[in-house]
């Protein structure tokens, strides 16, 4: 088997989950959390009790929310989970009080755990279905295919690092 140039013959359905990823997974915020919240006069224990909860949050909730996908869809557990992305996001900048950053990281947790592993098994079924509608196995296309995509989400965040650490030191000189 020759060697395959990534992204060659990606279908219209894997570009739309490789854009997905693309932008799902940049987290340019990641670089300069910390300095946003301590300049806005968090303390360090204020930022790690966020942090804290929304790892926790992700901990207790990851087997429960999967059981919504198992029961309502994949696809409703993806959209669930950006819908609540957004909630937790706008409490987050809108009420300017710890507790609400808590809250709003326990929603954005929840939020994270919806979409895990449902976005996976929709990307394998979304494949499945592809393979069999050309009437060929899935063999190794999955194996391919997400594994491009988790290649481009790694790269997403070593370039959101990247520029996340170049807008933080060029906006503190």
């Amino acid at each position: 088997m020759s060697p395959q140039i990534p992204l060659s013959g990606f279908n219209r359905t894997e570009w739309k989950f490789l854009v997905l990823f693309l932008l799902s997974e940049s987290w340019i915020f990641a670089s300069f959390w910390v300095i946003f919240l301590t300049n806005k006069g968090w303390s360090l224990i204020d930022v790690a009790l966020v942090d804290l909860t929304f790892y926790i949050t992700v901990f207790v909730f990851e087997i429960p929310t999967g059981a919504i996908a198992d029961k309502f869809g994949r696809k409703f557990s993806v959209i669930l989970s950006n819908i609540l992305w957004f909630l937790g996001i706008l409490i987050f900048f809108i009420l300017d009080q710890l507790i609400w950053s808590i809250f709003s990281f326990a929603i954005l947790g929840i939020a994270m755990t919806l979409t895990s592993g449902a976005r996976e098994a929709w990307i394998y079924d979304e494949i499945k279905f592809q393979q069999e509608e050309l009437g060929k196995e899935i063999g190794n296309r999955y194996q391919y295919v997400f594994g491009t995509l988790v290649s481009v989400s790694l790269i997403s965040k070593a370039v959101g690092g990247v520029l996340g650490g170049i807008h933080q030191n060029g906006s503190s000189t």
